[in-house]
């Protein structure tokens, strides 16, 4: 595991480092309205898949990777799911385009449409890629959408146009990444098993999932489609900057463990293992996050003016509110990961639907008038009530206090310096 998550963190910190670059060269030279107009663009076509998948890509992933049942699933089967889920998707838009307005032209609309299609292409065979841990098959796909991304915004920047072309050559990013997944996909050995998954099976388990992952995005996305509804663009543009820098840690830390936990913990049989495993990563992520959170409170200022601009400072305090709430939550996402190993999503969903209700009416009273504020403010604080409910929840399961779960033990302790210790011999060596 840790060669695989060694390899998944690179891949993760170069994309990383293109879409800060990426966000640098927007801000710097649309300033905050162009960017909020193109964070406007990208954020509908993301929150209709988010809405409109039903779970069935993280489910695919799911069912590839569950070795405890001799079942495969067939081609004619995720054809089915996808041509099923995406009529639904281009449904829900069709139905956004009719009641809000979504951009200036016609035509971005209709980009709209092949977006989505896309988007949606390329994050379902990423999971079935990432079923069948073939991990560097799904970094050279991440690496190709996000190399070709940035392309892109120089490329756009660089001939002076407008900034919707950087949308309509995110499509074309899409379309190639997608293209070499699928032609990677191709080659992947058949099982010789008979019993094939159906698509009753896919949408059961991912409609668990699906639950948890509308709240989920509702409560994250929310705030920003009522920023990007009632108020300027220029509004959006600053959040988007301070949700972005609160992010680093997520971006940094935990989306490359939650790329490939899953599978992995299909994996491992023994339950207790599991939650050794899970205990662990929890502890470093969130120390490691109380570590970043001290480093940025006191640069933050110098990071926004220094790379952003001085245009940029009202994102200052949101940014402040907004790193509490994600240093809380950064480890429940890998806690969750547990939950679904088991088979009990649900869990997440019951936490889920007191905290969006309250993020959802909150947004709706005070983000009009009270902006930017109010929406990192809202944030914050159902990030906190998760995360102490679920952390709650983790402690029943394993039958072990608080403690256990965010302090070292000395057989941990060892083990990470263990780990140090073998990584600079072996670097002596070379």
């Amino acid at each position: 595991m840790l060669k695989s998550l060694f390899q998944t963190s690179i891949v993760s910190y170069i994309v990383l480092a293109l879409t800060m670059l990426g966000s640098i060269l927007i801000a710097r030279h649309y300033g905050p309205s162009g960017q909020g107009e193109l964070a406007a663009l990208i954020l509908i076509p993301q929150m209709i898949i988010n809405f409109g998948d039903f779970g069935t890509s993280e489910s695919i992933m799911y069912h590839l990777s569950n070795k405890k049942q001799s079942f495969i699933l067939s081609r004619n089967t995720i054809f089915k799911v996808f041509a099923a889920v995406v009529g639904f998707m281009l449904l829900l838009f069709s139905i956004y385009l009719f009641f809000f307005s979504y951009s200036k032209t016609s035509f971005i609309a209709l980009l709209g449409f092949f977006y989505i299609v896309l988007l949606f292409v390329n994050q379902t065979l990423s999971f079935i890629v990432r079923g069948h841990l073939k991990l560097k098959t799904y970094n050279f796909g991440l690496l190709i959408l996000n190399v070709l991304n940035f392309a892109s915004i120089v490329l756009v920047i660089a001939l002076s146009l407008s900034i919707e072309n950087i949308f309509a050559f995110y499509l074309f990013s899409c379309m190639i990444s997608s293209l070499y997944l699928l032609f990677k996909i191709s080659k992947f050995e058949k099982g010789d098993c008979c019993n094939e998954y159906t698509v009753k099976d896919i949408f059961s388990y991912g409609i668990k999932v699906y639950a948890y992952k509308v709240l989920n995005s509702a409560e994250s996305q929310f705030d920003k489609f009522m920023i990007a509804t009632f108020l300027l663009s220029s509004q959006l543009g600053l959040y988007s900057v301070a949700v972005a820098l609160s992010s680093l840690l997520y971006l940094f830390l935990v989306k490359p463990v939650a790329s490939i936990i899953l599978p992995i913990l299909n994996r491992i049989e023994n339950i207790d293992e599991r939650q050794k495993l899970i205990t662990l990563i929890n502890k470093l992520i969130f120390w490691a996050g109380i570590l970043f959170g001290i480093l940025l409170l006191f640069f933050s200022k110098q990071v926004l003016i220094y790379i952003y601009g001085e245009d940029y400072l009202p994102a200052l305090i949101p940014l402040w509110i907004l790193l509490l709430g994600v240093i809380l939550k950064s480890p429940m996402s890998i806690l969750a990961y547990y939950f679904k190993s088991i088979g009990t999503p649900e869990v997440m969903v019951k936490i889920s639907i007191v905290t969006v209700a309250l993020n959802v009416l909150a947004g709706l009273v005070f983000i009009p008038k009270y902006g930017i504020m109010a929406a990192a403010v809202i944030s914050t604080v159902t990030y906190t009530i998760y995360s102490l409910v679920l952390s709650r929840k983790y402690i029943v399961e394993t039958g072990k206090g608080y403690l256990n779960q965010y302090l070292f033990s000395k057989y941990e302790l060892s083990l990470i310096v263990n780990y140090i210790e073998n990584l600079r011999f072996n670097k002596k060596q070379r």
